[in-house]
């Protein structure tokens, strides 16, 4: 769900069972309030660390 922090989510997700979201932070308050009708919901925000340090290091 690239850049759909803003979608709404269908309400057919509430037959989903046994679900693992990969998603930014924006995006799991969403899901977070479906954790109490989908079971064995997990929701996981992967911490990245974003910077640009690895292009010092390379060789031309």
């Amino acid at each position: 769900m690239t850049s759909c922090a803003g979608c709404e989510l269908p309400s057919s997700i509430v037959n989903l069972q046994n679900l693992t979201v990969v998603c930014d932070e924006e995006t799991a308050a969403s899901w977070e309030a479906f954790e109490y009708v989908i079971p064995n919901l997990k929701i996981e925000v992967p911490q990245v660390d974003v910077n640009l340090n690895w292009l010092h290091s390379t060789s031309v």
